[in-house]
């Protein structure tokens, strides 16, 4: 595989050696008889300061950076809402959904106009069923507001239960 360096040997084995020179050393300071608990005490205190700053720092940097997120996740999904949804396809569920709530007749009456997720209803829909279509209509995916200028007109009555 690799040969064999003494070169590479001899540097590891010189900072393993400065390692365990410059340990030797910390124990030694810490260990002193005289002064080690004092010196000890004054390296845990540090070392909790240290801790501390760290973690409001953490802190810090993280309500930054979750502020910063949140901001580009909205940016993200204003603009995939743009995106996704065309008028074409917003009109088109639109007049789906007009199949479920009137009868042909009635939905054939009716004019949807979208321009940039805004849509506008347009003539002339059974006082009873309006409420049902508007709410059919606003929760489909894109509209983005609806401007209603169906003018109501009378429920229409069931004739088919007079002729019989």
């Amino acid at each position: 595989m690799g040969t064999y360096d003494r070169a590479g040997a001899s540097n590891a084995g010189s900072v393993l050696w400065g390692l365990g020179l410059l340990m030797g050393a910390a124990a030694m300071y810490l260990l002193d008889a005289e002064n080690g608990e004092h010196r000890r005490a004054s390296v845990a205190r540090r070392m909790e300061q240290y801790r501390d700053e760290m973690e409001q720092t953490i802190d810090r940097e993280g309500e930054r950076a979750l502020e910063r997120l949140r901001g580009t996740a909205r940016k993200t999904v204003w603009r995939v809402r743009e995106g996704l949804v065309s008028d074409d396809e917003i009109r088109r569920a639109i007049y789906a959904r007009m199949e479920d709530v009137l009868p042909f007749e009635e939905a054939a009456l009716i004019q949807v106009s979208v321009w940039r997720g805004h849509v506008t209803l347009e003539g002339k829909i059974a006082e009873d069923r309006l409420n049902r279509l508007l709410g059919r209509v606003a929760t489909v995916p894109g509209v983005r507001g609806l401007d209603n200028r169906l003018a109501m007109r009378a429920a229409p009555t069931e004739q088919s239960g007079a002729d019989a």
